[in-house]
């Protein structure tokens, strides 16, 4: 499980650190917002809130999430309709009875499935670009939207109509193979 240091940012234990500005960072990957190593400081998510938001929508809409299920309300900021949501840590959400999804900081965050995945799919998870994990937390959302829960959507999310990428389905079949 991931160890929280100052200002939020997150460590996962065995891997190579790097201390930086008083702060440990994990090295493995760069973090696509601000090109450090990977972190989870939510104030640089909140920052950048307007280009992920661009992101997260252009990239639903392009692997053929309708239009209505784009964005849910944002209550950490001002209820704004949002697809990209600065504030949460849990990959992304849905409004089950809207089947409205969006994205979060969770994207980033290194250890994302450890307390709910086996340590071979949660490090499969972690180690994946941002695009896929994108990719595969879409499809989940988009499923779980679909089909009224979360057990549901591990199940039908690697056979989703949705055009995501061939790595993403591979992580999705990964969760569903060890966790049904």
């Amino acid at each position: 499980m991931p160890s929280v240091f100052p200002q939020g940012h997150f460590v996962i234990p065995g891997r190579r650190l790097e201390r930086t500005t008083g702060m440990f960072l994990i090295v493995a990957a760069r973090c696509p917002v601000c090109g450090k190593p990977v972190c989870v400081d939510r104030t640089i998510y909140q920052s950048k809130w307007e280009p992920l938001e661009e992101i997260a929508k252009k990239r639903m809409r392009e692997v053929g999430v309708a239009e209505e299920r784009i964005g849910m309300l944002d209550v950490d900021n001002d209820y704004r309709l949002a697809v990209f949501h600065p504030k949460q840590l849990d990959g992304g959400g849905v409004h089950p009875p809207t089947g409205r999804i969006n994205l979060d900081a969770g994207l980033f965050k290194p250890g994302l499935l450890a307390e709910a995945m086996p340590a071979d799919v949660s490090s499969l998870h972690d180690a994946g670009r941002a695009s896929v994990r994108q990719d595969a937390i879409i499809a989940h959302e988009f499923e779980e939207g679909i089909r009224g829960s979360h057990e549901a959507a591990l199940e039908h999310a690697p056979e989703t109509g949705l055009s995501i990428k061939e790595e993403a389905r591979r992580l999705l079949r990964a969760q569903r193979d060890r966790s049904l």
